[in-house]
């Protein structure tokens, strides 16, 4: 019998004995059918008190498990939302969405003869408008005014805003591939970001494609796991899975990190400027029709009254969309005028010149040389320079020194580090600045980093808004000469996490020891310790407040001490 049995059998406090059924039934060693039937019968017996331990204890991955099993009903769940004790928004969100948002990822039902069927297209588009609303509950008014048009002709669903318009045969094939749902979100981006909204004296195939390549790259951030790359079975291309095309983008537009291909009048600049990538990607993201947001703008009003009746009332309801698309793409973001905090998936699209500020005043030299390796640097060394047969042989030989001084010296110093800035909308314009004084104060020191160095500096809201790799002072100050800060949208720590993991499995980044992360600490963390030490630098002690994962190492640059 294994020891936790045996004080489970012993104990007669009903705390302890939960605490060990929890970690013996959803831990890593493998029980009995037995035990396996003893624990989860006592669990299923009290699954509230389970629920909030896990939930107190910010057990992600337990408490995940836990509402996996299905014992948790809807009313459990939603008082256990209303618990003041339970404010970690993750906890609050897996319990909202357990269950439900599972049970939307099956899109059959099941006849009276016991065979599964495919749900009707309108069925489909409602269902998905329902899960996306309980991931993102700023979405639902929005979502849930969307009206639903069936086409004749067999083609990709589209939308204009207020209508998706869709073949229902073609539809049901992509929700069966599983590319239907990703078609979905793919819509919703285009009315989120006003892609539906193209500039009068656009090109239109130019200003498709930048409006897919935009959609895409904001979906691969936000929505991971629905565009992870599945292969498209739609009549477009069959053979190439999206994310292929996509890796292919990125290079062709020298783009890996350096440019965020997230805004699509930013991507239209670039792809006007280079036409011959622009013909090689077109038509090669197609998930949607963009036919719809062209009709409004070229026909004529006469045609307008014509084809349609009510043009005026129509006229309205067309702005009143326009508006709650706004609205819910504000209150994604969160707003700039509260104190709440501003977590969330949601980014920004704001770009705000930034002027060079007075040096930092934090001092990193100590904690810097935690990441420092040994290499060789080209200086003099003196220490290890002998004078006595350098003049000896200058003085009886002319000019022929005996001995040359060392042109390189072992230091230990930084070689590569990555920092991360938070530019969501709870940083202000004037904080950030003080995150970037604090930078330069750090890469332009010589005695931290080698003269040769790789540091990879990520702006982040909820995604990544810009990226670049520094090799030198040098390249530094010209980086920050035409410096502009990118996001203002909600915070997600998550982003950087994941791009550093996937940079060090390709070997973009080699010698990481350590990253670096200025924000105010109000976002979301990953769940999981990386393989690095993190260390996030907060403005002032108010950090002491927030809840944030123990490896976090925690540094203040606030140079006073917090009020008792």
């Amino acid at each position: 019998m294994h020891p936790s049995d045996d004080k489970f059998l012993q104990s007669k406090l009903p705390q302890r004995k939960l605490e060990i059924a929890l970690e013996r039934l959803f831990g890593r060693d493998t029980l009995t059918p037995h035990w396996q039937k003893t624990y989860s019968d006592y669990i299923r017996t009290r699954i509230y008190p389970s629920l909030l331990y896990l939930a107190g204890q910010k057990d992600y991955e337990r408490l995940q498990r836990l509402l996996a099993a299905g014992w948790a009903d809807t009313k459990v769940r939603l008082r256990l939302v209303q618990e003041e004790k339970i404010k970690d928004v993750q906890v609050r969100a897996m319990l909202l969405t357990a269950g439900q948002a599972e049970a939307f990822r099956d899109f059959h039902i099941t006849s009276a003869s016991g065979r599964k069927q495919l749900l009707a297209a309108p069925a489909l588009l409602t269902l998905w408008g329902r899960r996306l609303g309980l991931e993102h509950p700023a979405l639902r008014n929005v979502l849930s005014a969307l009206r639903f048009q069936e086409v004749p002709d067999r083609r990709l669903p589209g939308t204009d805003g207020e209508t998706i318009y869709y073949h229902g045969k073609y539809l049901e094939e992509l929700a069966a591939s599983g590319t239907g749902y990703p078609a979905y979100l793919h819509m919703i981006l285009h009315c989120l970001f006003f892609h539906i909204l193209p500039p009068k004296d656009a090109d239109r195939p130019l200003w498709d494609l930048s409006c897919d390549i935009a959609a895409e790259m904001l979906g691969e951030q936000m929505f991971p796991e629905q565009f992870g790359g599945r292969t498209f079975s739609g009549e477009v291309h069959s053979a190439r899975s999206f994310s292929a095309v996509k890796k292919e983008l990125r290079a062709a537009l020298n783009a890996e990190g350096q440019f965020p291909l997230t805004s699509a009048p930013a991507v239209y600049r670039l792809l006007e400027s280079h036409p011959e990538r622009a013909e090689v990607f077109m038509g090669q993201l197609l998930r949607d029709d963009h036919e719809q947001w062209y009709q409004r703008t070229t026909r004529s009003h006469e045609k307008k009254q014509k084809e349609q009746r009510c043009t005026a009332s129509q006229l309205c309801c067309r702005r009143h969309m326009l508006r709650q698309w706004a609205q819910a793409a504000h209150n994604s973001r969160g707003s700039q005028r509260t104190a709440s905090p501003r977590f969330g998936l949601m980014p920004g699209s704001r770009q705000d010149r930034m002027e060079k500020k007075e040096e930092g005043q934090y001092n990193f030299g100590r904690y810097l040389k935690r990441f420092s390796v040994t290499g060789e640097e080209m200086q003099l060394d003196t220490d290890s320079f002998d004078y006595i047969p350098y003049h000896y042989g200058m003085e009886h030989y002319g000019n022929l020194p005996f001995l040359e001084p060392l042109e390189y010296t072992e230091t230990n110093k930084v070689e590569e580090l990555v920092i991360a800035i938070d530019t969501s909308g709870s940083c202000s314009l004037e904080l950030v600045r003080r995150f970037l004084g604090e930078t330069r104060k750090m890469l332009t020191e010589k005695e931290h980093f080698f003269a040769r160095m790789r540091v990879h500096i990520f702006q982040c809201d909820s995604i990544i808004q810009d990226y670049r790799l520094i090799h030198s002072r040098e390249e530094w100050s010209r980086y920050e000469d035409r410096l502009s800060v990118a996001g203002r949208g909600g915070t997600n720590f998550i982003p950087v996490f994941d791009r550093v993991g996937r940079m060090l499995k390709t070997g973009s980044i080699k010698k990481l020891k350590g990253l670096l992360y200025f924000s105010d600490g109000d976002g979301i963390y990953p769940r999981e310790r990386p393989p690095y030490e993190t260390a996030f630098i907060f403005p002032d002690f108010r950090f002491l407040e927030l809840k944030i994962p123990e490896w976090v190492v925690k540094i203040c640059i606030e140079q006073r001490s917090p009020q008792p």
